[in-house]
């Protein structure tokens, strides 16, 4: 589209106009309607082991009572002061250390984290509590309770994604407190499992692990209760690259006949 002169006339009509807080759509139609999709989000690469110095130094300086998340969050260079990390995404690194409780609360915003470090931590969601460990992948759904504590010896670290953005385009925020910091376990654990299995080769029937990075994590659903493996729905398989469980300190990474599933996964079965 080709830029609209400005004139003293024009100058002059946008002036009146303004005061009724109208504008003039063919100064702004090219930067709304765009021949290709237009960002102002720009690459950037966060390393943890810089982000889990800043996060133990915050740890020192804030409570997460106090804080009700302590969090850092990864702005995008070119959204800085916007708590994104993409147009439509909020991402933050959060630590709950030793002893630590992150007080219930719940909030229309659907949210999932992804364990980098540490052992032990629980998350509770809607009265069902779990214990975390690296490589765990957990959803919390919109408007369910939701807390955190470690009772541990080590701190805890997890990458927190959320929908924020979202929900403030449409005005659709809402959130609560509970009065109590955790909230009261209600419902038991589930049986859930999952496997690391190799990966079939091309033309094959049958999969042979060469090294490491031919498992993959297969994902199975059990309904609560389920005694064994025949009520088992497979739902899909997740890709866990080589270092990854080269580094895991958990052996169910590592262990090919050991089994688990994080239990938010399997809301709804």
């Amino acid at each position: 589209m080709e830029a609209v002169l400005k004139t003293p006339e024009r100058e002059a009509f946008y002036k009146k106009i303004d005061g009724e807080n109208l504008s003039a759509l063919w100064n702004v139609l090219g930067d709304l309607i765009t021949p290709e999709p237009k960002s102002a989000c720009r690459p950037h690469l966060w390393k943890f082991d810089a982000i889990r110095d800043y996060m133990t130094e915050a740890g020192k300086l804030i409570t997460a009572k106090e804080a009700e998340r302590r969090v850092l969050v990864l702005e995008n260079p070119g959204l800085r002061g916007q708590s994104k990390i993409t147009t439509s995404l909020f991402a933050g690194v959060q630590m709950v250390i030793p002893g630590d409780v992150a007080p219930a609360h719940r909030h229309s915003q659907s949210a999932l984290r992804f364990v980098l470090e540490g052992n032990g931590a629980y998350t509770s969601v809607d009265g069902e509590r779990t214990a975390m460990a690296p490589g765990d992948f957990v959803i919390t759904p919109s408007m369910t309770w939701h807390d955190h504590s470690n009772e541990t010896s080590e701190p805890m670290f997890w990458l927190d994604g959320l929908d924020i953005p979202m929900v403030q385009l449409f005005d659709t925020s809402f959130a609560e407190g509970l009065k109590e910091d955790q909230q009261k376990i209600t419902r038991p654990r589930r049986r859930q499992f999952c496997a690391l299995r190799p990966q079939p080769f091309a033309g094959g029937r049958e999969a042979k692990v060469k090294n490491l990075a031919d498992l993959q994590l297969s994902l199975f659903l059990h309904p609560r209760g389920a005694g064994d493996g025949k009520a088992a729905r497979r739902v899909g398989r997740l890709p866990r690259p080589q270092t990854e469980i080269l580094k895991s300190r958990n052996r169910r990474f590592r262990d090919a006949d050991h089994w688990h599933l994080h239990p938010a996964a399997a809301e709804g079965f």
